[in-house]
């Protein structure tokens, strides 16, 4: 998700939460097999900012 304030034009949060349900699973990006999966570590959240000047 990411928010731009009208206000404060060169400001943007973003906001991400991968494996919200905190279960296990792999990632598409490093499948490389049917008999070999890759698993990813459990829930994350992410909050970053920028600023523009």
């Amino acid at each position: 998700m990411q928010w731009l304030p009208s206000q404060l034009k060169a400001l943007s949060m973003t906001l991400g939460i991968e494996n919200i349900f905190d279960k296990t699973y792999y990632s598409n990006a490093s499948y490389s097999s049917d008999t070999v999966q890759d698993y990813e570590a459990g829930r994350n959240v992410k909050l970053s900012a920028s600023y523009v000047f």
